[in-house]
């Protein structure tokens, strides 16, 4: 998975059905295949951040591209781990354990000409379903 630029910016729509806009920064960890991001989604309505999440983009010891992300909602980091990666779409996992027992999530990256669409798949105790999706276009800067 490879990024144009480090800024991308662009509008979405969240689990509750508010549109935001979305800033996604990502940064080549110097000397390494790895990238450090930030993802920040502010309610268009009002300005208010609903949204935040950090993380590092990488391969694990063990070969498998995986992103490690701690989002505002969650208690403790989360290690996705690449599930799909067909042509222009990566798509990475995570099934929870301990205070997350029950919490599965998935990131998908749809590449596109402009830059690519996060879709954020999450549940609690049932199955994934579409949540949150942004378009985010390259931006230089």
């Amino acid at each position: 998975m490879e990024f144009k630029t480090r800024r991308y910016v662009g509008q979405g729509v969240n689990h509750e059905g508010e549109d935001f806009e979305g800033t996604f920064l990502v940064e080549p960890v110097e000397n390494t295949q790895a990238y450090n991001y930030s993802y920040r989604a502010v309610r268009i309505e009002d300005g208010t951040q609903v949204h935040y999440e950090c993380g590092l983009i990488g391969v694990d010891e063990g070969g498998v591209p995986s992103i490690h992300t701690q989002m505002d909602e969650l208690p403790s980091v989360s290690v996705h781990q690449q599930r799909r990666d067909e042509d222009d779409v990566h798509a990475f996992g995570f099934e929870g354990g301990g205070s997350l027992a029950g919490f599965v999530s998935e990131l998908v990256f749809q590449f596109n000409a402009d830059g690519f669409r996060l879709t954020h798949r999450w549940a609690m105790n049932a199955p994934l379903q579409d949540r949150s999706w942004c378009d985010l276009v390259a931006v230089d800067g």
